[in-house]
């Protein structure tokens, strides 16, 4: 089996590279198993904006593949490493951005981790 590495938290998607201050494309994290971590940066208008709205049963599109959603973390703590590596759900794609903005501190306080199953 695959062991969870050691990092001290989530992925932050915030400015990570020049490519993502262009585009907005999310990138991908890591592999566990057969499934994909992808993070993105939720400004307005960029992909990862609206993954808040990709409650269970929702199936989507991401990179020319359908997803069904099957579990949604709206408020994981930073330091829930975890989460990524989740073996009481089966899941393909895990989708990660982060929320709740602290202004007086310039951080984002929580991630929302979305994990998805290729649709059949």
């Amino acid at each position: 089996t695959d062991a969870p590495p050691v990092t001290p938290e989530l992925p932050s998607a915030g400015f990570v590279s020049q490519y993502e201050l262009v585009n907005g494309e999310p990138w991908l994290v890591t592999t566990f198993g057969d499934a994909e971590v992808w993070a993105g940066h939720n400004q307005t208008g960029w992909i990862a904006s609206t993954w808040w709205q990709l409650w269970p049963g929702i199936e989507f599109l991401f990179n020319d593949v359908w997803y069904r959603v099957v579990d949604y973390v709206p408020d994981a703590e930073p330091t829930d490493v975890l989460l990524m590596y989740r073996t009481d759900i089966e899941f393909d794609l895990l989708l990660i951005t982060c929320r709740t903005y602290d202004e007086a501190n310039n951080v984002w306080l929580n991630r929302l981790l979305v994990y998805a199953k290729r649709s059949q």
